[in-house]
């Protein structure tokens, strides 16, 4: 299908990662990126949620483009809420809003590292795609989508692997202290760290306001989702090889679903 981008205002499209059909045969990517409708981590989600997406409050942390929260939106959603603080980013978010014209769909700029419930309310379900490895301190963002969390949380994001170098991951396997108790994990180099604001807002897919992230181990991950209260933590397994195109040296990327109650839907359907 063609993508008439002439028809959009100059420099908006195409999208780096998120593959939406903005009107019927024009898309945001001509043919690379995932289309969040039919990704793998919305359909775990929707079967996690018990079979629909209808009817629930819907958080995306570091939305990107937008792609996800519209998904949501469309699939039902009665509000999805998408927070991102790049302003090259937050632009094609808006721009997808005024596209689809989704009433339900909001976006507001904001820090992942900062959300509350005192300023986003509380939300049936956090999503956060592509987002954790990217912040250097993880336990801080579970804790706090924890206290968003009604219902549950999606994590699909990088872990370190003890044994095998993944990305640009230091070489070294290390520990972090939070709350008392020690994580593992390995050091990865963000951005360097005398970018300029302008610089920094186009670096599109790394971290903000941190040139250095931390990539927890599994076990890790999974220790800080009980650490910080979730009782139910499961592990998606994928057909590998998952995110294949990333070219990981390593099984690195995972989807994992946090549940604070346990019901039949935490089966799915």
């Amino acid at each position: 299908m063609a993508n008439t981008a002439e028809a959009f205002p100059q420099g908006m499209l195409p999208f780096t990662a998120h593959r939406v059909e903005l009107s019927p045969g024009v898309w945001t990517t001509p043919e690379w990126g995932d289309d969040p409708l039919l990704a793998p981590s919305t359909q775990i989600l929707i079967d996690r949620a018990g079979g629909s997406l209808r009817g629930k409050r819907m958080l995306d942390v570091g939305c990107l483009e937008g792609g996800y929260a519209a998904a949501f939106a469309r699939l039902g959603a009665r509000e999805a809420v998408g927070v991102e603080i790049r302003d090259s980013n937050l632009e094609r978010c808006l721009f997808l809003k005024e596209q689809l014209r989704l009433d339900n769909l909001i976006f507001r700029k904001g820090d992942a590292k900062q959300i509350s419930r005192e300023t986003l309310g509380a939300f049936d379900i956090v999503f956060a795609a592509g987002l954790l490895y990217h912040l250097d301190d993880p336990f801080d963002f579970i804790r706090r989508a924890h206290e968003v969390t009604d219902d549950l949380l999606l994590l699909d994001t990088h872990v370190a692997v003890p044994h095998a170098w993944a990305h640009a991951c230091a070489d070294r396997m290390t520990a972090r202290v939070w709350g008392g108790r020690s994580y593992a994990g390995r050091e990865m180099t963000e951005y360097p760290p005398d970018l300029s604001a302008d610089e920094l807002d186009q670096c599109r897919w790394s971290s903000h306001g941190n040139p250095t992230s931390f990539w927890l181990t599994e076990d890790s991950l999974v220790d800080a989702l009980w650490d910080v209260g979730f009782p139910y933590v499961s592990k998606v397994y994928m057909k590998r090889p998952y995110r294949d195109p990333e070219k990981c040296s390593w099984e690195c990327r995972v989807i994992v679903v946090a549940k604070k109650a346990w019901t039949t839907s935490s089966l799915g359907r």
